[in-house]
């Protein structure tokens, strides 16, 4: 009771604070290559084993770039999204935050990206929210500019 309490708490202030950090404008100073947790992505196997990933951290965010599937259609992005930040924040304990951006090349400035939470998953994992209301809660974002990483 008092954790399905809990989860619910965490999912309203998730939703009071949904962000927009991510790509209003170009990724933090300071994100370094994390080849432990690109091997945490690559073993998700959600990404396809051709498409080259790249997966940046700076303290407790985490930025996972990867080519766009022409075949996806926004909710199976954001599906891709919540699994890639779940596999992070399984590995890594410390991951709070996720940006899941996909481009067309990697040298590509465009980008559309979702940023998924520690809060949103573990609404979803204790049955807080519904994996619908957790998708629809969720806003791609696409941004365009001369700064690719």
């Amino acid at each position: 009771m008092y954790m399905r309490m809990l989860a619910t708490l965490i999912c309203s202030i998730a939703l009071f604070c949904q962000t927009q950090i991510a790509f209003a404008q170009p990724a933090p100073v300071g994100y370094k290559p994390d080849a432990g947790l690109a091997k945490a992505v690559r073993n998700a196997k959600v990404i396809n084993t051709s498409y080259p990933i790249r997966v940046m951290r700076s303290g407790k965010e985490v930025m996972v770039t990867t080519l766009n599937n022409p075949k996806s259609t926004d909710k199976s992005f954001k599906i891709d999204a919540v699994l890639v930040a779940k596999a992070l924040m399984d590995a890594d304990k410390t991951v709070l935050i996720v940006h899941y951006r996909t481009k067309e090349s990697m040298r590509d400035p465009e980008v559309q990206a979702i940023v998924v939470k520690q809060s949103d998953v573990m609404a979803y994992g204790v049955n807080a929210i519904k994996a619908d209301t957790l998708l629809d809660e969720l806003r791609i974002t696409k941004r365009s500019g001369k700064r690719a990483l």
